[in-house]
């Protein structure tokens, strides 16, 4: 068992250090915006929110650019997954589910 967490650490290291490679010296070169259906959420949020006055501006229309983003918690939390298994072990061998009487 250690020597597999040891090689997740190792590929997690790698694969961080290739994010934050990959963000600003190939994700710079591309202009990237929302897909049509994201698009189409994002419209129905905004009209949906003008209709409830929680937001005072119109909804914008066109397709937004969107850009890859390092600061999300599942790339942040990526680092805690080794110490995590070795503190509680894996997750087949325990539940979160509420206990009552």
């Amino acid at each position: 068992m250690d020597n597999l967490l040891a090689l997740l650490q190792k590929s997690t290291r790698a694969l961080g250090d290739q994010l934050h490679h990959f963000q600003p010296d190939i994700c710079a070169t591309f202009t990237t915006h929302e897909l049509p259906n994201e698009a189409a959420q994002r419209q129905r949020r905004e009209m949906a929110n003008l209709a409830t006055g929680h937001q005072k501006k119109e909804a914008r229309s066109a397709s937004l650019p969107k850009i890859f983003n390092l600061d999300i918690y599942k790339i942040h939390a990526l680092g805690d997954y080794v110490p995590m298994i070795r503190m509680f072990g894996t997750t087949d061998s325990y539940t979160t589910q509420i206990v009552s009487r």
